[in-house]
């Protein structure tokens, strides 16, 4: 598993806040905070579709997180 950094993990939360039913027209957007982060070509349309459906777990009472993104895992822990 990948660990995600501070910066990192702010940046999920907020992306976090954009995965829903009209996802698709923050993915511009979402993608590019995405690179700027670090966290590569992870948020395609088809894994906003996949994050907003199953894919991005947020604990935040432990503040860990994982992300299961076309095989590849990302996570706090």
């Amino acid at each position: 598993m990948t660990r995600l950094t501070d910066a990192q993990r702010k940046v999920l939360h907020a992306l976090q806040h954009l995965i829903e039913p009209e996802a698709e027209r923050h993915l511009a957007s979402t993608s590019a905070i995405a690179r700027r982060a670090g966290l590569g070509g992870v948020f395609t349309r088809n894994a906003l579709h996949r994050l907003r459906n199953k894919g991005l777990v947020c604990q935040p009472c432990t503040g860990e997180w994982s992300l299961t993104v076309d095989g590849g895992q990302y996570g706090s822990a």
